[in-house]
């Protein structure tokens, strides 16, 4: 994933599989998330 695919949905559906999102949020983001800066 990258930021173009960091919307709330597809998060969500990540999530939801059993994976483990790296997207970075946009910059825009009210909520940022922590993500791992080595894996992306």
């Amino acid at each position: 994933m990258d930021k173009a695919y960091e919307g709330d949905r597809t998060r969500n559906c990540v999530v939801d599989s059993g994976m483990i999102p790296v997207a970075p949020p946009k910059k825009n983001r009210l909520e940022p998330w922590k993500y791992d800066k080595d894996i992306v």
